[in-house]
């Protein structure tokens, strides 16, 4: 890796540090990209402060949602559950790392019945036996989907918004089209053409 890569890497894990909710919420699909941060860069107490034992739980709580989510026994209920789990992760950047874009999306889907790219208005779900509580609190969990949390940290609605749903398509392909499969195309520009030559593209 360049010392240029690094320096950009090192950069984004920054930004990530210092607002992660607004990093996953405007940078869709790059924390799944980045290396894993260092044990030593995380803190061990959240500034919103989740204990060792409560991040354990909400841990715990997601890895039985997403072994259900995964064996396809998961019903609305479970997801809703894990999704609760995944907000207080999030909320306190405790998020496991495996736990990505389409992990997320395959919960969500779960919990709605349906994919939450197949709404065409913005939408709020009220979910579980909170709903109809205040929203005190909205954790970004994917591009467009937000999950809303009241007093007692209890998931009580989901937020949709399409339209941000859809950026995300959008975005990936922009990021998916920047990815050059031959760099060094300009040097060795003979060589690419034979071989684009014998391969018929």
């Amino acid at each position: 890796m360049s010392t240029q890569q690094e320096r950009l890497i090192a950069l984004l894990q920054a930004k990530r540090r210092a607002d992660p909710q607004g990093f996953r919420e405007y940078l869709p699909g790059v924390i799944e990209l980045l290396p894993a941060l260092s044990a030593r860069r995380r803190s061990t107490r959240s500034p919103f402060g989740l204990t060792e034992r409560e991040c354990a739980y909400h841990r715990d709580g997601l890895a039985d949602a997403l072994g259900k989510l995964a064996a396809k026994t998961v019903t609305a209920e479970e997801a809703v559950k894990g999704l609760q789990h995944c907000a207080n992760l999030i909320r306190d950047d405790n998020l496991p790392e495996e736990v990505g874009y389409e992990v997320l999306k395959g919960l969500i889907r779960a919990a709605l019945g349906k994919s939450p790219g197949s709404y065409r208005a913005k939408t709020i779900v009220p979910l579980g036996e909170g709903s109809g509580g205040p929203v005190l609190e909205r954790v970004s969990a994917i591009r467009g989907v937000s999950l809303d949390l009241d007093r007692e940290r209890r998931l009580v609605s989901i937020s949709i918004h399409p339209g941000k749903v859809r950026e995300r398509r959008q975005l990936m392909k922009f990021v998916g089209a920047s990815k050059d499969p031959a760099p060094d195309v300009a040097a060795k520009h003979d060589d690419y053409l034979a071989m684009q030559a014998r391969t018929g593209a």
